[in-house]
């Protein structure tokens, strides 16, 4: 990795830190390993089940540090749900996620994808609309994820989505259920104002 990447990813984490310390010492508890390649063409980050702690981000030039301070979180959020997974159990049936009547909407891409992958994606809205709300503000020109209001609304909906399934309750599992319902009630509860970002 160049100084200049090296740089850019040490302001991310230096900017985390100045919004939120505990936060920010949460992610260096938890998160062991950012890297980043030389050859990725396309930008963004990633977290994966198999590797636990290891965080992958490759930022665009157009990033600005509260792009890359969301990107944090958005992989903060996946390793600690991971993390309660592993506690808590949340798919009683994990064995049939991938069977595409399962396949539900996702906040972030908005397309249909695992429960796993959707319920995630909830988590992450939420982090996110949660870090605008305290810091960053709805009104800012995001690079890497849709504006506040559009990620609510898709947020909702795939919430909505999964709370509606006909065999809901034999894939969502009841620590699973409970984070959803909070995380439901607090993006319910956002006040974007008027243009809502």
């Amino acid at each position: 990795m160049d100084d200049k990447k090296a740089a850019f990813l040490e302001a991310g984490l230096d900017l985390l830190r100045s919004y939120e310390a505990d936060l920010a010492a949460v992610f260096r508890l938890t998160v062991t390993a950012v890297f980043s390649s030389r050859t990725s063409e396309t930008p963004g980050s990633m977290t994966s089940s198999a590797a636990i702690g290891a965080v992958w981000i490759s930022p665009a030039d157009s990033w600005t540090p509260q792009d890359l301070t969301e990107a944090y979180v958005h992989e903060l959020t996946h390793t600690l749900v991971m993390l309660d997974e592993h506690r808590y159990g949340h798919y009683p049936h994990r064995e049939e996620l991938d069977n595409p009547v399962n396949l539900v909407p996702s906040a972030i891409r908005r397309e249909k994808r695992t429960l796993f992958a959707s319920a995630h994606s909830i988590f992450v809205a939420a982090e996110l609309l949660r870090l605008r709300e305290r810091h960053h503000g709805h009104g800012f020109d995001f690079r890497l994820h849709p504006a506040s209001r559009a990620l609510r609304d898709n947020a909702l909906r795939a919430l909505d989505s999964i709370l509606t399934m006909p065999n809901r309750d034999r894939l969502v599992g009841p620590r699973l259920r409970e984070l959803l319902d909070a995380t439901g009630e607090s993006m319910r509860s956002l006040r974007l104002g008027p243009t809502g970002s």
